[in-house]
């Protein structure tokens, strides 16, 4: 499964920013909204899956009916199924790094997954999860330190040690002294 999330991001993904950007003139430092992020990232996880079958959803709610997941993808013919939260990372402001934290922590609640996964018709014995944390930022000088050291600190947390069966980031245009990064980490949930 790891060479499908990377083929998908770092290949897949980066083609359609490196299009992006070509054909589109950059707008400013708040880059593209986070809903066109899980999109892009969502058609290029499905390529990359090439099952006919495959099931996108966005929006999904969770247990609690309050919150929502940012996308789901259903793959039979891997018997996985993929939770995908996205987040635009601002220059230096922590909140996001927080909001970020809460989103994981409510897709590591197994009864959140579960109330997702009971609405699929007859999914397979032992259906592999995953969560998948995708993030963009539009750095100047050193602001992505901060979302550097945030993805890293996932990396290398115990909490996350086993589970982490990814991570990546890349830079998808550079203009003066701004890069437009997007960053990757997924976890094997079973």
């Amino acid at each position: 499964m790891e060479s499908i999330i990377k083929d998908a991001f770092e290949i897949k993904l980066r083609n359609c920013y490196s299009n992006i950007f070509k054909h589109f003139k950059l707008w400013n430092v708040n880059g593209i909204n986070e809903r066109n992020l899980t999109c892009n990232f969502v058609n290029c996880l499905q390529a990359s899956l090439n099952d006919e079958l495959t099931i996108t959803c966005f929006e999904v709610p969770l247990k609690n009916r309050t919150s929502r997941i940012d996308a789901i993808v259903y793959s039979q013919n891997h018997n996985a199924i993929f939770f995908i939260e996205a987040k635009k990372f601002k220059r230096n402001q922590p909140r996001y790094v927080d909001s970020i934290n809460s989103d994981i922590e409510r897709l590591l609640d197994p009864t959140n997954r579960e109330s997702i996964i009971k609405n699929i018709t007859n999914p397979k014995v032992g259906l592999n999860q995953y969560i998948i944390i995708i993030a963009d930022h539009w750095s100047l000088n050193n602001s992505e330190l901060i979302v550097n050291e945030w993805f890293l600190n996932i990396k290398r947390s115990s909490t996350f040690l086993w589970r982490n069966i990814y991570y990546n980031s890349f830079e998808s245009v550079q203009s003066s002294n701004e890069r437009y990064m997007i960053y990757l980490s997924c976890l094997k949930m079973k």
